[in-house]
């Protein structure tokens, strides 16, 4: 059992606590740090002043709206940032990601929607070699030659939302409710239908749905797939590595997927490449993951789409932007640097080599080209 301490004996603490007991309870908070002498328990546990432990012991989880002041601090007690202790901004976000989760999870079991959740070792079984191909839709796909397809062919892939518009079949497909649009949702599941044994593994964002999914959901599936996703989408470069270091630190993924929860953030891509990871993959190549625009392969060639019964959004050009909004930094970490953060804390440690496939995307050449 890995032991913590809370520096924050409030309400704030309080909200750590209550999540640590509800999703974590092999993590074991030792002790309350706070500044406030007259402070001497806490919900049931001791609280010290900062001068009177030992620091050093316990990785401390800071739960105050002054992170600043604390920050400095324990940095003149000679603690370090993202190694002894961390901010708890990103965990409380956590924390609220998933009980909206849960929340719309139970409006669809009231409403009769049939459903049940896909935990990774049901994708440990589609697994056939160490090499994984993840394909977004960018339009760079269109330049692969016949050669490279073969070779595509030859090992696993993962396709993602419109990606099922290709005429190349998968190993692995999920998609995501699409944000409230439920006609775009249904061109997904359309062309899913569509296709003779084409794999749906789940459905992901359940955050982002809403009621108007639920009939459909409930006509259109005998039990619908689903995981719950933690979007980590209002972060800083900052507060989103220091939010991987706890992951890391606490072996929180793989717990999470146990049950059915996946990590996420600004892009399907960087579930995916979590999964990867987990899944045991030695090699990761982003195909069609190109950001630097926002053409989709089926804009810009009708010849890869599997045939004329294939259903997409259909877009004037002065509707694409000029590069894919995942590269805004307006509400979210950039794609590229959440890309790069993953590839750095965990991908790297492991000996798994995260590779582009085209030279077109904004990943080139700080992620090396697998195709020469």
């Amino acid at each position: 059992m890995k032991k913590i301490v809370i520096f924050g004996a409030s309400s704030c603490g309080e909200q750590l606590v209550n999540f640590f007991f509800e999703y974590f309870p092999q993590i074991e908070i030792e002790y309350f740090l706070d500044n406030n002498k007259q402070k001497q328990s806490f919900l049931g546990y001791m609280v010290f002043t900062p001068d009177c432990v030992d620091l050093g012991k316990y990785p401390i989880i800071v739960a105050s709206t002054y992170y600043k002041d604390i920050k400095e601090q324990l940095e003149a007690r000679g603690l370090h940032e993202a190694r002894d202790f961390y901010e708890a901004t990103a965990i409380a976000t956590l924390y609220q990601e998933l009980d909206t989760s849960k929340k719309i999870i139970q409006e669809m079991s009231d409403y009769g929607v049939r459903y049940h959740f896909v935990h990774r070792d049901e994708l440990r079984k589609y697994k056939k070699n160490d090499k994984l191909f993840v394909f977004g839709t960018g339009s760079s796909t269109n330049s692969f030659t016949e050669e490279q397809w073969n070779h595509i062919s030859m090992h696993d892939s993962w396709g993602v939302n419109f990606w099922n518009v290709h005429c190349f079949t998968p190993t692995y497909y999920t998609t995501e409710f699409v944000y409230n649009d439920v006609e775009k949702f249904d061109m997904l599941m359309h062309n899913v239908n569509a296709r003779t044994d084409y794999p749906l593994m789940y459905i992901k964002d359940i955050a982002a749905s809403n009621p108007n999914y639920y009939p459909y959901l409930k006509n259109n599936f005998d039990s619908v797939p689903l995981t719950y996703d933690i979007r980590l989408h209002l972060f800083t470069e900052q507060s989103q590595e220091q939010m991987l270091l706890l992951i890391k630190l606490f072996d929180m993924e793989e717990f999470l997927a146990n049950k059915g929860i996946h990590l996420g953030g600004v892009t399907s891509i960087t579930t995916v490449i979590f999964h990867a990871m987990a899944l045991g993959y030695k090699e990761i190549i982003l195909c069609g993951v190109d950001l630097y625009n926002d053409i989709h392969f089926y804009e810009d060639s009708r010849t890869h789409i599997y045939d004329n019964n294939a259903r997409y959004p259909k877009r004037e050009q002065w509707q694409k932007r000029e590069k894919h909004g995942v590269m805004s930094e307006e509400y979210a970490l950039r794609a590229d640097k959440y890309i790069y953060l993953i590839d750095k804390l965990f991908l790297k440690e492991k000996g798994i080599i995260l590779y582009t496939a085209s030279t077109q995307s904004a990943l080139y050449p700080t992620l090396e080209l697998y195709f020469k």
